[in-house]
């Protein structure tokens, strides 16, 4: 079973703090109420001087940062609906779908999730509106807003919508496999899929900047885009780089297009053999085994060394034997050889084997002295004359206990 110290704590603290968080955005996105006219001047009206900063700061609007408030908000309109044509340009079918419901609703809702965080990013643009409406939290598009909405939707503009979903959830498929790329090759790999037409580079860029944004599984840098579980993107690109030697796999539309599904996982089937080990072997539920199995499976993926892995599901779960470890090795291994890597250019390790045998020595137990496995049952104590629990062959007090080791 999934161990209830010192994890319990951390969660128990992590759930505080965004609960915290969470209280706070509600205090800042619905202290006013909507305002009686909903114009974009008005709306503006609702903000702070510091929110208002923000918005001229991210649609780089110059020139009017030491304007008083009002001043501010004045000039920031016709910057807001000039950005905005621009902005739905770019939007994918999610963003569509809730502008399309707030001009259903003249404008302002109290239905749309209100937990969900991305909607700020859309306020912070000068997009979207909240406040209280009616005893009830609310959003709403400024009348200015809305016209401009009603000005572009029609059959062709649906049309560029869909285009756009495709060509962001392309990309994002194939951050999936390869972790980072350039904008450049981003761009031309994506174009080699689209079928319809060919995106302009300034056109895929605006999508794909918004789709950052919003979509939260990819994340936009300045010469390029990298997966979300990518933990050093710099290196990723240095190791790619060097390695000239691989070419990128070329991965079919249908597995990228797959790939690029919120929250997806590359269910090979080293990974459902893992899955059910935890599961069967170590009485975890689905949902654990599934929670630990990602992590590890993004451990790999940032190349992180066996013993770093061995630690963590060591945190999670209780070991009771030596064999279930070098199953782990073993399996872990399997799991390494058959996912394609993010620092193979998208290769798996076996398929990289003329052979197909077995690649990973990374993953086995190591008997050499630098990089033992450091393995104690959690059930029971070592004795002197028993084999030392790193897999050397050796009584404990001729091995690890004669060496200091933990």
């Amino acid at each position: 079973m999934i161990e209830k110290s010192d994890n319990d704590e951390v969660m128990t603290q992590l759930d505080a703090e965004l609960e915290d968080q969470m209280e706070k955005r509600k205090k800042i996105l619905w202290r006013y109420d909507v305002p009686e006219e909903r114009t974009l001047l008005a709306a503006l009206a609702t903000l702070t001087k510091a929110e208002l900063d923000d918005i001229r700061y991210n649609l780089c609007v110059q020139g009017i940062s030491s304007l008083k408030k009002q001043e501010m908000a004045a000039a920031l309109v016709p910057a807001i609906i000039d950005f905005s044509h621009k902005w739905m340009l770019t939007i994918g079918i999610e963003q569509y779908n809730i502008l399309t419901h707030m001009s259903r609703k003249n404008g302002i809702s109290t239905v749309v999730d209100m937990n969900d965080v991305r909607m700020d990013y859309m306020r912070s643009m000068g997009m979207l509106f909240s406040g209280m409406y009616e005893g009830k939290e609310a959003w709403f598009l400024p009348n200015d807003l809305l016209n401009v909405y009603a000005s572009l939707d029609n059959a062709k503009f649906r049309k560029e919508i869909s285009f756009n979903d495709e060509a962001s959830r392309l990309a994002t498929g194939l951050l999936f496999y390869y972790g980072y790329l350039p904008y450049d090759q981003l761009h031309e790999r994506v174009n080699g899929f689209l079928k319809a037409r060919k995106l302009e580079f300034i056109d895929f860029m605006g999508i794909m900047i918004n789709a950052g944004c919003w979509q939260g599984n990819i994340v936009a840098l300045e010469v390029g885009m990298h997966y979300y579980t990518v933990l050093d993107p710099e290196a990723l690109s240095t190791e790619q780089i060097v390695r000239e030697d691989i070419e990128y796999y070329e991965f079919t539309y249908e597995e990228v297009y797959q790939a690029g599904e919120s929250e997806y996982v590359e269910e090979t089937d080293a990974y459902f053999e893992l899955l059910k080990f935890f599961k069967d072997e170590l009485s975890l539920n689905h949902h654990e085994a599934v929670d630990i199995v990602g992590e590890i499976l993004i451990m790999i993926l940032n190349n992180e060394q066996f013993n770093e892995i061995l630690e963590y599901i060591q945190n999670m779960v209780e070991i009771p034997k030596m064999e279930d470890v070098q199953y782990l090795a073993d399996s872990i291994a399997e799991l390494n050889d058959t996912t394609h890597l993010w620092m193979l250019k998208g290769n798996s390790p076996r398929e990289l084997s003329p052979s197909g045998k077995k690649l990973s020595k990374k993953y086995q137990s190591q008997k050499n002295r630098d990089n033992v496995v450091k393995f104690v049952p959690r059930t029971s104590t070592i004795g002197r004359n028993d084999p030392c629990p790193c897999g050397s062959g050796k009584k404990y007090k001729k091995c690890c206990l004669d060496k200091d080791c933990e």
